[in-house]
């Protein structure tokens, strides 16, 4: 394993314009594919379709348990 740091090291140092460039470039990508990311608040939105759960999701949805937020990656 630490030869292949080793030889990461190496090779960074040999093209260090073309490594900073591709590091830029994933740093932006990161940045655009996190700023794509939207948040809900409604956990039934995660449950099948089924006629049991539709039922499950009115109860859910006229209770009092509404103040709890689901991130869904």
């Amino acid at each position: 394993m630490g030869t292949f740091f080793a030889f990461l090291y190496r090779l960074i140092q040999r093209f260090r314009i073309p490594a900073l460039a591709l590091l830029l470039a994933i740093i932006i990508l990161a940045g655009w594919f996190g700023s794509k990311i939207r948040f809900s608040e409604d956990i039934t939105k995660i449950f099948p379709g089924n006629e049991a759960i539709k039922k499950m999701n009115f109860v859910y949805n006229n209770s009092k348990f509404l103040d709890k937020v689901v991130f869904i990656v």
